[in-house]
């Protein structure tokens, strides 16, 4: 797992380095945590660069989204899904459906 978190940081980071919108003399960084996020365990990627002019900022966080989740997509990394869980009640033998987004 370690080398394929660090090849899906290195394409993050080319990435943004390819973005036109990207002030290149400033670095780029790409910082990867774990996080509980509703009970889950999910890989949270941020990534830090700095844009050629305040303007640009939209543009450039559209720019890189599209193409992470493109790339994420070449490497088999699928969007989080909706599961579905039941739970059944102890006491009266009913069953909840209960509905949890994962992110």
């Amino acid at each position: 797992m370690a080398e394929g978190a660090s090849f899906a940081t290195l394409q993050q980071q080319h990435v943004a380095v390819s973005s036109r919108y990207v002030y290149l003399p400033k670095p780029v960084v790409v910082l990867v945590s774990q996080e509980i996020v509703e009970n889950y365990v999910a890989i949270r990627v941020r990534l830090k660069a700095y844009v050629m002019d305040t303007k640009f900022e939209k543009a450039f966080v559209n720019d890189v989204t599209l193409r992470v989740l493109d790339s994420f997509s070449d490497l088999g990394i699928q969007p989080p899904a909706i599961l579905h869980r039941r739970i059944e009640d102890l006491d009266s033998g009913q069953t909840t459906d209960l509905r949890v987004a994962g992110s």
